[in-house]
């Protein structure tokens, strides 16, 4: 009985640090959520790791531009499509950078959560500097498609459905623990992304390329 009780408290421990272990990032989702529904600024500068959310937003909307071109090109029937891609490239982030900078505050990613996509209306407002609306609908937690571990330990991903079930894709939120867990990326459906494009294209100035070279006004 001696030489077996401290093992059992070693996988006693083990146990009690591997539960708290998968606890943990499902209690840093409920701060999170937490902190949107009750508009607590400070909570999501806690649980938000802007600078990496920044970056994944620019580059899916990078990758959006880059293919609208192609199909701009393909569609007019115009040769080189490679060659509208590289210049998207070469001047597409100055353009993407500003949009994103713009669209990535606290206000907005949070009724982009709670909401699981932005509308066209709304990344408009966001980018006329108006104030965001405060009547946004509370994320709710049924409305979770997933909410696991994912390729390792360190690693921990959640599905959201949008908030009227209108068929758009989920968003997927990538939690990383680096101390604690936070939101280091957003994976949000092409609708929003055309929603943020249009918008930057809105307020480039007249006589800059601008946006409209990338994404034609309809």
């Amino acid at each position: 009985f001696e030489t077996r009780s401290p093992m059992k408290k070693l996988i006693a421990g083990v146990f009690a640090i591997a539960v708290l272990w998968s606890i943990w990032p499902y209690y840093a989702l409920f701060d999170l959520t937490n902190a949107i529904n009750k508009a607590d600024l400070a909570g999501l500068e806690r649980r938000v790791e802007w600078s990496s959310v920044r970056q994944g937003l620019r580059e899916d909307l990078n990758a959006f531009l880059a293919r609208n071109v192609a199909q701009q090109m393909a569609v007019s029937g115009l040769p080189g499509a490679s060659f509208g891609s590289g210049l998207t490239a070469a001047i597409g982030p100055i353009v993407v950078k500003k949009t994103v900078d713009a669209f990535a505050t606290p206000q907005t990613i949070a009724a982009l959560i709670s909401q699981g996509k932005v509308s066209a209306a709304s990344v408009e407002t966001v980018g006329s500097g108006a104030p965001v609306p405060s009547n946004a609908e509370a994320l709710q937690l049924g409305r979770l498609k997933y909410a696991f571990f994912s390729q390792d330990p360190f690693t921990f991903k959640v599905e959201v459905a949008a908030s009227d079930q209108a068929g758009d894709a989920p968003l997927t939120l990538l939690f990383k623990w680096n101390g604690d867990w936070r939101l280091t990326r957003i994976s949000t459906s092409w609708k929003t992304l055309e929603a943020m494009a249009r918008s930057g294209q809105s307020h480039q100035p007249p006589a800059s390329l601008g946006s409209a070279w990338f994404f034609p006004r309809r």
